[in-house]
């Protein structure tokens, strides 16, 4: 599964396949989900930040190419 998430103003959220594109939205017959709930969303934002502060690292342009 390849999805993608994004938390607008703490209020919504949006979870699902497309990109914001015209092929990904009418030709690729990808979905997203929106969700108008502030506590689905700030529990997704909190999800988001973990993952971000424990999971991830940093990649300087500098040495990107490594």
């Amino acid at each position: 599964m390849h999805a993608k998430v994004a938390v607008i103003d703490g209020k919504w959220a949006t979870v699902g396949s497309s990109n914001i594109d015209p092929f990904s939205l009418w030709l690729a017959r990808e979905a997203n989900l929106a969700v108008n709930d502030p506590g689905f969303a700030g529990s997704l934002r909190n999800d988001l930040l973990q993952q971000i502060e424990h999971h991830s690292r940093r990649i300087l342009r500098s040495g990107w190419r490594e």
